[in-house]
């Protein structure tokens, strides 16, 4: 019975690997256009009311509140935030050092 079902799976699958591949030759198919697709400068402007209310020292709760976004995107942000800024800072570093 499991064998069965593990054909029928690897069936669909295969299915599926072929209809993307007929969908993708035909410029239909395209992954989500989510933050890895978007470049840094266009998440910042998209999420900048985040970054005002981040920086006024809000809380992220509260924050989600006032521009109706969810916690998660609140958080998201504000560790894109900070990621950004240690590799700035990183940056700077080693350019000092160098000289």
């Amino acid at each position: 019975m499991a064998s069965l079902a593990e054909m029928d799976y690897m069936s669909n699958r295969e299915a599926q690997r072929q209809g993307i591949a007929v969908a993708k030759a035909k410029g239909i198919y395209q992954l989500h256009a989510g933050k890895g697709k978007m470049s840094d400068e266009k998440y910042l402007e998209q999420h900048s009311d985040v970054i005002e209310l981040l920086n006024d020292g809000k809380s992220i709760r509260n924050i989600s509140k006032l521009v109706k976004k969810s916690v998660s995107t609140v958080q998201r942000v504000k560790k894109f935030i900070k990621l950004s800024s240690f590799i700035l800072e990183l940056a700077i570093f080693r350019i000092e050092k160098n000289l």
